[in-house]
């Protein structure tokens, strides 16, 4: 019989329990830059154990359903190669967004579609609404 390896990762550090509820530490609800990496394939070394759920790399980028549904499709592919996956599109422009928001994440400022509004709104405010 075959011996493998354990992997063991504790993730309960990363959320905090109180009376109010369960807040994560990373509040910001995707897959970022810094953690994509560290989530599991649909396929493991392991020829007959194929993973699927939200917690799996996607291209989705998203702990979500679209996420999950978009792993589940990989892993089912992974069995038979019948099955068809359509690769997402991310246009240029999206990758360059995420990019800076990845930077404005780690330094804890808004988001930068929330600091876009911002400058609209305040641009509109001061009657320069014409320069946008």
């Amino acid at each position: 019989m075959a011996e493998y390896s354990r992997l063991e990762i504790e993730v309960w550090h990363e959320w905090e329990f109180s009376a109010e509820g369960i807040r994560p530490d990373q509040p910001k609800w995707v897959t970022t830059t810094a953690t994509q990496h560290f989530m599991p394939p649909q396929t493991t070394p392991l020829t007959n154990l194929f993973l699927a759920g939200s917690h799996t790399r996607t291209q989705a980028h998203v702990r979500s359903i679209e996420g999950a549904v978009e792993s589940g499709r990989r892993a089912a592919k992974a069995i038979d190669s019948r099955v068809t996956v359509i690769d997402q599109h991310i246009p240029g422009w999206v990758r360059i967004i995420s990019k800076i928001d990845d930077v404005f994440y780690a330094a804890k400022v808004p988001h930068v579609v929330d600091l876009t509004i911002v400058l609209l709104f305040s641009l509109g405010l001061l009657g320069l609404w014409y320069l946008v």
